[in-house]
């Protein structure tokens, strides 16, 4: 909601940052033992797609 609003009052696109494999646990505990791990590990999980024209924004809000 708030990316849409950010979105309409900038201008700007949106784009939404998936994993290409979903395996995050949804309980609240798992999930924050699991994001220490690949922290730990320096994850970078793949993602479903690309931004195209990514050297052309000047500002990315996250």
């Amino acid at each position: 909601m708030i990316a849409g609003m950010s979105a309409s009052i900038t201008g700007g696109d949106v784009f939404e940052i998936r994993v290409a494999e979903d395996q995050y646990p949804s309980g609240s505990t798992e999930l924050t033992r699991f994001a220490q791990q690949e922290k730990k590990e320096s994850a970078r999980p793949a993602l479903t797609g690309v931004v195209d024209g990514f050297d052309g924004y000047d500002t990315i809000f996250l």
